[in-house]
């Protein structure tokens, strides 16, 4: 999907804090990156030079939530053999939203 928008990422598995390996992930792009979170071994850093996406079983603090407005979620759909992934946005007192990448 990046190759095809003519973009370029590098992707790094995160072994922060002896986090097992794809617990975290980052995803580096020209100008920012983004920090996925798959599971709650790596806690969030919101001040960071990479965005922050949580995994659906990453919690984040109503604090967090008033505070940024918004944070990225990301869900994994299995279907027979295959995983969709999905990119949501969940904000304060607002069920999250969710997109595919297509």
């Amino acid at each position: 999907m990046v190759a095809r928008r003519g973009e370029q990422a590098r992707f790094d598995f995160t072994r922060a804090d002896g986090a097992p390996v794809g617990s975290a992930v980052d995803v580096q792009f020209k100008e920012r990156g983004l920090r996925v979170h798959l599971d709650g071994a790596v806690a969030p850093v919101w001040d960071d030079e990479r965005e922050p996406v949580l995994g659906m079983s990453v919690p984040v603090a109503r604090d967090t939530l008033i505070d940024r407005w918004y944070v990225h979620r990301i869900r994994l759909d299995s279907g027979g053999t295959a995983r969709r992934v999905k990119i949501g946005t969940e904000a304060f007192a607002r069920p999250t939203e969710w997109f595919g990448l297509d």
